[in-house]
C-alpha cells in the first residue's frame, strides 16, 4: 500500500510539473508601453493602452508619441488594436522603430524629421531626418476601429509593416536597423486609443 500511495504521489508531481512546463509554454507574450511617451498620451490598464488625449476635433498631432519598453526580436510582430477612431476624413496610423532605449529616449515634439527613428506614413517614410516617397505604408490610411497595425524585422534587418496580420512590404530605402530597436506608434488625427496585442511570429 505504502509503495502505491509514494508511485500515486510521484505520479501527481510529474503531472503539477508537466502542467506548470506545459503554461509556460502556452504563455504568449503582450508587449507594453515604456512610460517615456508624448506629453498628449495617457497610459492605462498596465501601460497597455495608449489614448490620445485632446477634443475630437483637435488638430495637434504633436506629443503623440508611444514606444515599446521592450526591444523586437527578428521575425516576431508587434502590433496594436486601433480601439477608437474618430469620424474625421483624413490622418494615417504612422507606426515605425526608434533605434535609442526609450529609457534615455528624448521624445520630440513631432515625429517629423526625427533623427533615431523611421516612421511609416501611407506614402512617405521619414528616415535620419529626411523624407523619402514609400507606397509600402499606404494601408496605413485606412485603418479602422478593431483592426490592427504593426511592425516586424526580418533577418535582414528590414523594417516591415502589417496591417491586419498581411505583411505590406520592406522599407527598403531605411537599410539596415540597427540592434536594438523598439516599436513605435504615432497615435495622432482622427486615431484616439490603440492597445498591443499578443506579438506574434511572421508567416
Amino acid at each position: 500500500m505504502a509503495g502505491n500511495k509514494d508511485q500515486d504521489t510521484q505520479h501527481s508531481r510529474h503531472k503539477s510539473n508537466k502542467s506548470k512546463k506545459s503554461k509556460k509554454k502556452n504563455k504568449v507574450k503582450v508587449f507594453r508601453f515604456h512610460d517615456n511617451h508624448g506629453g498628449n498620451i495617457a497610459l492605462a490598464d498596465h501601460e497597455r493602452t495608449a489614448l490620445s488625449q485632446g477634443g475630437e476635433d483637435d488638430d495637434n498631432d504633436d506629443d503623440r508619441v508611444v514606444v515599446s519598453r521592450d526591444p523586437m526580436k527578428v521575425d516576431k510582430v508587434y502590433e496594436v488594436r486601433v480601439d477608437r477612431r474618430t469620424r474625421r476624413p483624413k490622418g494615417c496610423l504612422p507606426v515605425g522603430v526608434v533605434t535609442s532605449s526609450p529609457d534615455t529616449l528624448t521624445l520630440p515634439d513631432g515625429v517629423y524629421g526625427w533623427e533615431n527613428a523611421v516612421v511609416v506614413y501611407s506614402n512617405v517614410v521619414s528616415h535620419r531626418g529626411k523624407w523619402r516617397d514609400c507606397e509600402v505604408g499606404e494601408a496605413l490610411w485606412s485603418v479602422k476601429t478593431g483592426q490592427r497595425a504593426g511592425v516586424s524585422i526580418d533577418r535582414r534587418r528590414l523594417l516591415h509593416v502589417h496591417v491586419n496580420g498581411e505583411d505590406q512590404g520592406a522599407i527598403t530605402c531605411a537599410g539596415s536597423i540597427p540592434h536594438p530597436c523598439y516599436p513605435m506608434f504615432h497615435v495622432r488625427g482622427r486615431y484616439r486609443q490603440v492597445t498591443p496585442l499578443p506579438v506574434t511570429r511572421v508567416k
